[in-house]
């Protein structure tokens, strides 16, 4: 008998299949990186105001060490490289702008254009200019009235404020931190033929020093500080009261106005 007989396989030993490979993360920029990304785009917008150009140079340096620093440390290295070339090259696009801003008409010539402009003493008033507007006074105030006594304006407004008397502050008023507490109380009477919308703004001095306005939510009736904002129609007239902490009640100045555009009036008890 013959020996048994070996029958070659047509295949080689099995071999195990090769696992795919892991895809590696993408890694995360660190935060350095986007710290420095931050400052180069700030940094070039501020270059480009009038004026603050230094400024955002100054943040484009910080931005282009914090650039070098983010391209050595783990992580996505893109922010670095793009503040990098941000801090590199837009110092040079804002500087262009600048020179491009001040070579216009609109740049770099304001200074001519403040000389050109007239002193108020070089208008030439046009009588026919204040038909239809009320005059505006100067800010100074005007001689001293008594209180009780009424300032009358050439368009019609009278301005009175009373004598000054004794105020009595209940416990939550603010404001009380001198010796004395009086209260006036002003009337504005609109005798033009326009609607007019007030905003009075007294102040008060004492003793040669400034007096402290009173707020007193417990009372009513009591209105302190500028004065109301009102309309006061042609024949109208309103009142408030307006209380203050004083020094001296014997020496009281107060100076106001029916309005911004209406010169100050003077109201003192001294003689």
């Amino acid at each position: 008998m013959s020996g048994p007989s070996t029958i070659p396989t047509p295949y080689g030993p099995a071999t195990p299949t090769p696992a795919p490979p892991t895809p590696t993360p993408n890694p995360k920029p660190h935060m350095v990186g986007i710290i420095a990304l931050a400052a180069a785009a700030v940094g070039f917008v501020i270059t480009c105001i009038p004026g603050a150009l230094i400024f955002g140079w100054g943040l484009m340096l910080i931005a282009f060490v914090l650039s070098l620093v983010a391209l050595f440390l783990k992580g996505a290295t893109w922010p670095a490289v793009t503040g990098l070339i941000v801090s590199i090259f837009c110092p040079i696009i804002a500087l262009l702008i600048s020179f491009a801003i001040d070579s216009t008409p609109f740049g770099g010539t304001l200074g001519d254009f403040d000389d050109s402009i007239p002193e108020s003493s070089e208008f030439v008033e046009d009588p026919a200019d204040d038909r239809d507007f009320v005059q505006i006074a100067p800010l100074s105030a005007v001689g001293d009235l008594a209180f009780g006594d009424t300032m009358v304006y050439e368009d019609g407004f009278e301005l009175t404020v009373s004598a000054p008397e004794p105020f009595a502050p209940s416990e939550d008023a603010l404001g009380v931190d001198q010796d004395s507490n009086v209260v006036f109380t002003l009337t504005i009477t609109n005798n033009s033929t326009q609607e007019f919308e007030s905003f009075p703004w007294p102040w008060v001095t004492s003793g040669g020093q400034g007096a402290t306005g009173i707020s007193d939510v417990s009372d009513n009736q009591l209105v302190v500080g500028p004065g109301p904002e009102a309309l006061i129609v042609p024949g109208g007239s309103v009142s408030w009261t307006s209380a203050w902490s004083v020094a001296d009640p014997g020496s009281l100045t107060m100076q106001v106005s029916p309005d911004f555009v209406y010169e100050e009036a003077n109201f003192t008890n001294v003689e």
